[in-house]
């Protein structure tokens, strides 16, 4: 697969959809065969951070961090709707997260 073409991996769809961080960084760099150094570069945070996500040892909370992760991985549009739908029912206290 080419490294720009990860998104059409089910895999590493179906970790975004789960939003689950440790299992994205992981599918990602399966699907684009690339290292957390080059990762961390993409979404701008130091390789030891992304080392830290992976191994579920330090999570991702902050808005600012997913919409950074989100554009540096270049996730595709459709994809993006879903979390940013849940958001939205999440603040309009339309759904609740168990």
């Amino acid at each position: 697969m080419a490294n720009g073409e990860p998104w059409v991996d089910a895999r590493l769809r179906a970790a975004w959809a789960s939003e689950d961080w440790a299992a994205i960084f992981r599918e990602y760099r399966r699907a684009a065969r690339v290292s957390q150094l080059t990762l961390g570069s993409l979404v701008g945070m130091p390789q030891s951070h992304v080392s830290l996500i992976e191994n579920r040892k330090r999570r991702v909370t902050s808005a600012d961090v997913i919409t950074r992760i989100a554009e540096g991985l270049q996730v595709p549009d459709e994809l993006r709707g879903l979390q940013e739908r849940r958001e939205s029912l999440s603040a309009s206290g339309a759904l609740t997260l168990n």
